[in-house]
C-alpha cells in the first residue's frame, strides 16, 4: 500500500508538545517528523517567549499556541486537548523523543483489538546528551500496580480522543505526577495494552518532579514526592472499591514476600559462600604461617651464607693482594734470572773461562779423590775401634774364669 493510500485510511494522531523553550525541542519535533506513520499533526504549546517557526519540520503540520503566561504542566496539557483536531492523542515534551516506528507500532496495535482504547510501549532513559542509560521502563498493564505507582511515560502512550470526550481531563491541582492521575481516570474507562519494545526515549534530568534519588523519598512525609503522592492518594481513595485496597494489599504483600523470599536465597548464598570463603581463609592462614616458618628458615640460612660469602669474599680479597705480590716477585726473579743467564753466557763465552777450563777439570778431580780418601779413612778407623772392642770383652771374659 502506498503512503498516499495508507494516508486515507489511517486516522490523524495528534502530538501535543508541552514546551519550554528548551534546546532540545529541535530533536523532539524532528523525531516527528520522521515518523513512519501518516497522517500526524502536532499542537506545540509554547509557555516559553522564544520564537520556534525556525525549528518547525515542514513536513509535518505544526500548530503553534504561545501562550502570554506561562502555563502549569497539567494547563498545558488540556490546553493542547482542546486544540487537537485528532481521533488518536499523544504526548510528547520537548526533551524527550519518538523512535521512527514508535506511532505506527502503537496505532497498528490499538486497530487490533476494538476493545481497547490505550496502548504504550517500552522506554528507555538517557542521559541528558542521549546517552543509553540501564533502566527501562516496560512493565505490562497492571491497574493495581498502577494505584501503587505511575510506571508509564507519557510519551509512551497512544490513546483514543474518545476517552476526552467521556470526560477524561489533567487535574490543574496537581504539579507533580499529573500525568499520573490521567492514566487512572483512563484505566477507569478501558484496559491498556502494552508492546514490551522500545520505541520511545525518556531523557533524565527533565522538570516533571518525579526524579528519586531514592526509593525510600517516596515514602518520606518532608519529601516533595511523597507528599505529591499522598496528593493522589487523597483524590482517588474514595474512587477506590475495599476489593480494589485490598488487592493492593495483597499484591504489596506478595510483592514483599517474593523480595523477602529472594533475600533469604541470596542470605543463603551469602552463606554458602562464606563458609567457602572461611575455609579458604583458613588454608591461607596456615599456608601464610607454614610462609612464615619458611620465611624465618631460610633468613637463618641466607645469614649463614652471608657470613660465609664476608669470609670468603675477605680470603679472596687477601689471595689477590697475594697473587698480586707473587706476580710482582716473580716478575723481578725473571728479570734477575735474565740478568744472570746474560752474565752466564758472557762468561762461559769468554777466553778466560775456556783458558781456565784444565783447572776446573783437575779441581773437581781432587774434589772426587779427597771425598774417597775420607770415606776410606772413616771405615778404616771404625774397623780398628771394633777389634779393640771385641779384644776388651775377650780379656773380661778370661778374669771372669
Amino acid at each position: 500500500m502506498s503512503e498516499k493510500s495508507e494516508s486515507r485510511t489511517n486516522k490523524l494522531v495528534t502530538i501535543i508538545c508541552r514546551s519550554i523553550g528548551r534546546t532540545h525541542l529541535k530533536i523532539a519535533l524532528d523525531s516527528i517528523s520522521a515518523q513512519s506513520y501518516k497522517p500526524i499533526e502536532v499542537i506545540l504549546i509554547n509557555s516559553s517567549e522564544k520564537r520556534l517557526e525556525n525549528i518547525l519540520p515542514l513536513d509535518v503540520q505544526v500548530t503553534v499556541l504561545d501562550q502570554p503566561t506561562p502555563l502549569s504542566r497539567a494547563e498545558a496539557a488540556n490546553a493542547g486537548i482542546d486544540a487537537a483536531n485528532g481521533s488518536l492523542l499523544l504526548f510528547l515534551d520537548d526533551d524527550d523523543y519518538l523512535s521512527n516506528d514508535h506511532i505506527s507500532n502503537l496505532a497498528s496495535k490499538m486497530s487490533s483489538d476494538s476493545s481497547v482504547r490505550a496502548v504504550y510501549s517500552g522506554t528507555q532513559k538517557v542521559t541528558s546528551d542521549g546517552e543509553i542509560l540501564d533502566q527501562v521502563y516496560s512493565t505490562d498493564f497492571d491497574p493495581i500496580l498502577l494505584m501503587r505507582d505511575n510506571y508509564i511515560p507519557i510519551h509512551s502512550m497512544l490513546f483514543d480522543k474518545s476517552l476526552i470526550d467521556e470526560g477524561c481531563r489533567f487535574d490543574p491541582q496537581f504539579e507533580i505526577y499529573e500525568d499520573w492521575d490521567f492514566w487512572l481516570q483512563l484505566a477507569q474507562k478501558t484496559k491498556f495494552l502494552h508492546i514490551p519494545n522500545v520505541t520511545a526515549y525518556y531523557r533524565s534530568g527533565g522538570d516533571s518532579g518525579t526524579t528519586l534519588s531514592d526509593e525510600s523519598e517516596k515514602y518520606d512525609p518532608e519529601s516533595k514526592i511523597s507528599k505529591a503522592r499522598a496528593q493522589i492518594f487523597e483524590k482517588w481513595k474514595t474512587q477506590w472499591t475495599g476489593s480494589n485496597i485490598n488487592k493492593l494489599i495483597g499484591q504489596s504483600y506478595n510483592e514483599l514476600a517474593r523480595h523477602c523470599d529472594d533475600l533469604n536465597t541470596q542470605l543463603k548464598i551469602i552463606g554458602e559462600q562464606y563458609d567457602v570463603l572461611k575455609t579458604d581463609l583458613n588454608k591461607v592462614n596456615a599456608d601464610y604461617e607454614n610462609l612464615n616458618r619458611q620465611k624465618a628458615k631460610l633468613e637463618e640460612e641466607l645469614a649463614v651464607v652471608g657470613s660465609y660469602l664476608q669470609e670468603s669474599l675477605a680470603k679472596i680479597s687477601d689471595l689477590e693482594v697475594e697473587v698480586k705480590q707473587r706476580v710482582t716477585t716473580e716478575k723481578h726473579l725473571r728479570l734477575h734470572e735474565a740478568q744472570l743467564q746474560t752474565s752466564l753466557n758472557e762468561i762461559l763465552s769468554s777466553r778466560s773461562w775456556k783458558f781456565t777450563s784444565p783447572f776446573r777439570k783437575a779441581r773437581t778431580l781432587s774434589k772426587t779423590v779427597l771425598k774417597v780418601l775420607s770415606f776410606h779413612n772413616t771405615k778404616t778407623h771404625a774397623q780398628k775401634a771394633g777389634v779393640e772392642k771385641t779384644n776388651n770383652i775377650i780379656s773380661k771374659n778370661k778374669s771372669r774364669e
